[in-house]
């Protein structure tokens, strides 16, 4: 008679069943992370890439100031917007993480004539439904 206490055919599967639960448990960490990584790495890329656009666009306006280049004429301060479309300035070469940049152009300080502060601003577009 067989003792069924020494019966090790079950303990095959229940064997396996705990490696394959490990197995996917890690890969779930593994692909979190990546994600994460992704996501993390994708912020940090629209950030330097807005960075970079509003520096250029205090830049652009600076030098428009500096050339005395509106037919219109500079007033004593002003907001200039740009954007992809519907703005003051039309740039269909923005990135496309970047929903808009505003140039903000002060008037003459009192203490110092001729010095105009310019402050640029980008403004993030929610990319996450993409």
């Amino acid at each position: 008679m067989s003792n069924p206490l020494s019966n090790n055919k079950g303990m095959a599967l229940m064997t396996v069943l705990a490696i394959l639960m490990v197995i996917v448990a890690l890969a779930n960490v593994v692909l979190s992370t990546m994600l994460n990584q992704s996501k993390l790495t994708h912020h940090q890329v629209t950030r330097i890439q807005a960075y970079y656009a509003a520096l250029g666009y205090a830049n652009y306006t600076y030098q428009k100031l500096f050339l005395n280049d509106d037919p219109v004429g500079w007033p004593a301060a002003f907001t200039k917007t740009f954007c992809r479309s519907g703005c003051d300035v039309n740039d269909q070469d923005l990135p496309f993480g970047i929903e808009r940049i505003d140039v903000v152009v002060q008037a003459d300080s009192a203490g110092r004539p001729g010095i105009r502060e310019i402050v640029a601003t980008a403004f993030f577009r929610d990319v996450s439904n993409y």
